[in-house]
């Protein structure tokens, strides 16, 4: 290997044409990237977080960074740098009008408090109007390798209400963006 005969240079060239930061202990294409899926109904409680599971075959995972036996509900970084992170939820109706509050918020390193990154999106509407079963997600997250982010979904329609993977598939989407 060498590093193009720049000292200093923190990317090297491999004989074979890819290329890999110094620091790394293997070879990366620096596009880091996940999209796993949910294709069937999770029950969310009434007033209860809960964690929610994608243990569908992913989309795309370029980077070993979700496993949809192991620890399904985690994408975990595989570089150090800032991630783009978005996840979609589609909740079953409870009830024509619906009641209550829907939403969902990301959780890095299931640490006790929230992270800075933590974002709740309720689907609460003002009287008279219809709500959304639907809610959505994205952030700018910076991760250490080996630090794992999560959806945690809630709702407050006074009984356990599904999230609809079987309706139309949910989804938890992560991707590198430098550092």
């Amino acid at each position: 290997m060498d590093n193009f005969g720049v000292p200093g240079l923190d990317i090297l060239h491999h004989p074979d044409g890819r290329l890999r930061m110094a620091g790394q202990n293997r070879f990366r294409y620096l596009n880091s990237a996940v999209k796993a899926n949910r294709t069937t109904a999770q029950s969310i409680n009434n007033a209860t977080i809960t964690l929610v599971a994608f243990n569908a075959a992913d989309e795309f995972d370029t980077d070993s960074l979700h496993d949809t036996v192991t620890n399904n509900s985690r994408l975990t970084a595989a570089i150090t740098g800032k991630y783009v992170i978005s996840s979609f939820l589609l909740f079953d109706l409870s009830s024509i009008p619906p009641v209550g509050d829907r939403g969902f918020f990301i959780l890095k390193n299931a640490a006790g408090t929230y992270d800075a990154t933590k974002i709740i999106t309720g689907t609460s509407a003002p009287e008279g109007t219809a709500l959304l079963p639907e809610a959505s997600i994205a952030t700018i997250a910076l991760l250490t390798a080996g630090d794992h982010v999560e959806i945690f979904a809630f709702q407050s329609s006074g009984g356990a209400l599904d999230i609809a993977g079987d309706v139309v598939p949910i989804n938890f989407s992560m991707a590198y963006i430098g550092e």
